[in-house]
């Protein structure tokens, strides 16, 4: 378990979790406009 591949799952984690509030950011958005 090298500090390489820490940093990589790490990088893994955290593209994971930008998708997720991406698609959040996109769905609430999408429910704003509903109401307008």
């Amino acid at each position: 378990y090298t500090l390489i591949t820490s940093i990589s799952r790490v990088n893994e984690i955290v593209t994971f979790a930008n998708r997720e509030q991406l698609e959040m950011g996109k769905r609430s958005i999408d429910k704003l406009k509903n109401f307008m």
